[in-house]
């Protein structure tokens, strides 16, 4: 099921996109990423949902993206709500593989909040 055959937030298609990040192929779970990112209207659970990816025992491109991700939140929405997501940032941005897409999201986050 697509973004477009179920509202944004629709508790079902959030729990399949949660299931292919999970338990998906790499490439599964980076387009349920975005997904999320940009058709889910509630930014606050969605960084939930990156922080997560972070936290996890995730493949590096899903970190990498939930860091994009980050980003395009702080655009879309204007907003970063949990304190844990700055200092998350900048954990990422100190850990080799992951300084370039970290900063980035930093950079992003001073432009756009």
């Amino acid at each position: 099921m697509t973004s477009q055959d179920s509202a944004p937030f629709d508790q079902e298609w959030r729990a399949e996109l949660l299931a292919v990040i999970a338990n998906g192929s790499v490439d599964q779970a980076t387009q349920a990423l975005l997904s999320l990112t940009f058709d889910d209207p509630d930014g606050a659970w969605v960084e939930s949902v990156l922080l997560d990816c972070l936290d996890g025992e995730f493949d590096d491109q899903v970190k990498l993206l939930a860091l994009t991700c980050f980003g395009h939140l702080a655009r879309i929405h204007g907003a970063i709500r949990n304190p844990r997501t700055v200092m998350q940032v900048k954990r990422m941005a100190k850990m080799p593989g992951f300084e370039g897409r970290a900063q980035d999201a930093l950079d992003d986050f001073e432009t756009f909040l």
